[in-house]
């Protein structure tokens, strides 16, 4: 994996991840140093992204290959709300959330997108359904 595209696909990983709890490394001083890495540092850095994501799937108590699966969902709907893709944003939060189920990060997506589709009911219940199961 190159520097470039690790250093991406890390920074949205933590950004789905950061809010639940501290990674077990400093990636955001890593990030700012990506050039320097070595290969050998970058396989731990990894790995240490693939413990965070095996013990979040354990907390959701799912393999973790459906894990990645909801997490794929769960990015490609904040690329497209990035975008302004509401109805995109909102399909794939849906995916996401029929695989991570009350997990809040593609709840608090949906009820994202839902208000900027014109939506603002059903963006309210929808977060206070999170709101609900914290």
């Amino acid at each position: 994996m190159s520097k470039r595209k690790f250093k991406k696909s890390s920074k949205s990983f933590l950004n789905r991840l950061g809010w639940q709890r501290q990674p077990s490394i400093d990636l955001e001083t890593l990030f700012e140093q990506a050039d320097n890495l070595d290969q050998n540092q970058l396989g731990q850095v990894i790995a240490s992204l693939e413990t965070d994501v095996g013990e979040v799937a354990s907390q959701l108590k799912l393999p973790v290959d459906k894990m990645e699966q909801g997490l794929r969902y769960l990015e490609e709907g904040q690329r497209a709300l990035h975008r302004g893709d509401f109805k995109e944003c909102i399909a794939r939060n849906r995916r996401a959330i029929q695989i991570l189920g009350n997990w809040p990060p593609p709840h608090n997506n949906l009820a994202l997108a839902l208000f900027f589709d014109g939506q603002p009911q059903l963006a309210t219940a929808t977060a206070r359904h999170v709101l609900e199961n914290e």
